[in-house]
């Protein structure tokens, strides 16, 4: 009976259709996705023909490159990214372990429940400018980064526990597992997926609120500042540039938070 080679066999021809998959869905269609949003924006410059007013994208990119030649571009994406690291730990760190108090005690979840409901509610920009007249120019956008992520993290974090399966937590106790043993074997792997998917989807948004406080505040060394800067002297492919740059950081951060999901999926894969 002729053997079937490595090639031929039906697993082996699988795993690379699979892995073709793979690679269509998580590069080339959001690569084709790109490229029509860019052509869209270079045929709609074109038509309204006015390249201070609406700059086509070889003029951004452009404006872009003068701008990686300067200092003040490090110095504004490095003030910007200190801002947001230092608000999404803050807010992930204390929504994390009120979340857990929460699980644990359903009293606390009461007393936060309306916290989080006012801060869901309540004004971006009345936010904004209330923490502008409290604080100053750096640590009022750390504040609105940490009030808009705190109340996505503790939800995130409060429904994961809430779906742990309580089958398995009083088999555990049936089975006297020890108290150490369950947290870190049964509800930190139940729960570590949908606190890093909120992760993700926070930090982009964590950007965008920062740079926004960054451009009322006039923040110094910052996205925000610099794009204040450019709409006052009316220069909007210099505007268009640091907006580029703002989704750049954006997109560099969920990359990283991505790669940690990666990581934290495969050590539980092999566990």
């Amino acid at each position: 009976m002729r053997r079937l080679s490595a090639a031929n066999c039906p697993t082996t021809t699988f795993i690379a259709y699979m892995k073709t998959r793979v690679i269509l869905s998580n590069i080339l269609y959001p690569l084709c996705t790109l490229l029509a949003l860019i052509a869209v924006w270079w045929v709609a410059s074109l038509s309204i023909g006015i390249p201070l007013f609406f700059p086509t994208p070889s003029a951004v990119l452009a404006e872009l490159g003068g701008l990686l030649v300067s200092d003040s571009f490090y110095l504004a994406i490095g003030g910007t990214l200190s801002r947001t690291i230092i608000s999404f730990i803050l807010a992930f760190a204390i929504g994390v372990c009120a979340a857990a108090l929460a699980g644990l005690f359903k009293p606390m979840h009461r007393i936060l429940r309306p916290i989080v409901v006012i801060l869901r509610a309540i004004p971006t920009m009345s936010v904004i400018l209330i923490s502008v007249l409290w604080l100053d120019n750096f640590w009022s956008p750390v504040l609105i980064g940490f009030l808009i992520v705190f109340p996505l993290v503790y939800t995130g974090m409060y429904e994961a526990i809430g779906e742990v399966d309580r089958e398995l937590i009083e088999m555990a106790r049936l089975y006297k597992v020890s108290r150490k043993d369950t947290l870190t074997k049964l509800l930190i792997p139940s729960v570590t997926p949908t606190v890093l998917t909120v992760a993700k989807s926070s930090v982009s948004l964590n950007v965008k609120v920062i740079i926004a406080a960054e451009v009322i505040a006039l923040t110094a060394r910052s996205i925000g500042a610099q794009m204040q800067l450019s709409k006052i002297t009316i220069d909007i492919p210099v505007l268009f540039a640091w907006t580029v740059a703002a989704i750049l950081l954006a997109f560099l951060l969920e990359f990283a938070v991505s790669l940690v999901q990666f990581t934290v999926r495969r050590h539980y894969d092999k566990a």
